[in-house]
């Protein structure tokens, strides 16, 4: 048998047994179901969970900070979330949040290259009498 161009040891990189890979999804997923648990747990909205991600909060710390109705002063955990976002960032929501929206997508990409596009007029095309 011919060898093809390939070396012996050469694994391609998108195979199932690559440690390597396996440990960056495993450690992804791990974050990921952090996150989806701390979400239910503290009654936040997708859009505010991807605002703390964004603001660098750890989802095992955000029982620390969420009000527990004893003290008066503090802000429930989704409106802090959403003010310190805002304090930081300086828009409501985060980017992929208002790119997820599917319905609005495509109205809004649309108009945005209306208007980048100049309007061309049409030519007008004049017929010389002496020309028929």
């Amino acid at each position: 048998m011919q060898n093809k161009g390939k070396a012996r040891g050469f694994v391609p990189p998108n195979n199932r047994h690559d440690p390597i890979r396996n440990m960056k999804t495993k450690k992804q997923d791990q974050k990921a179901r952090a996150w989806e648990e701390a979400r239910k747990r503290h009654h936040l909205s997708r859009s505010q969970a991807q605002m703390a991600r964004e603001l660098g909060m750890n989802p095992a710390k955000l029982g620390k900070i969420d009000n527990h109705k004893q003290e008066r002063w503090k802000l429930p955990l989704p409106r802090f979330i959403e003010e310190l976002y805002f304090k930081r960032f300086g828009r409501t929501a985060p980017l992929s949040a208002t790119r997820q929206g599917s319905s609005q997508r495509p109205a809004m990409k649309t108009r945005s290259q209306e208007d980048k596009m100049p309007e061309m007029d049409q030519p007008e095309i004049y017929w010389e009498e002496d020309m028929i």
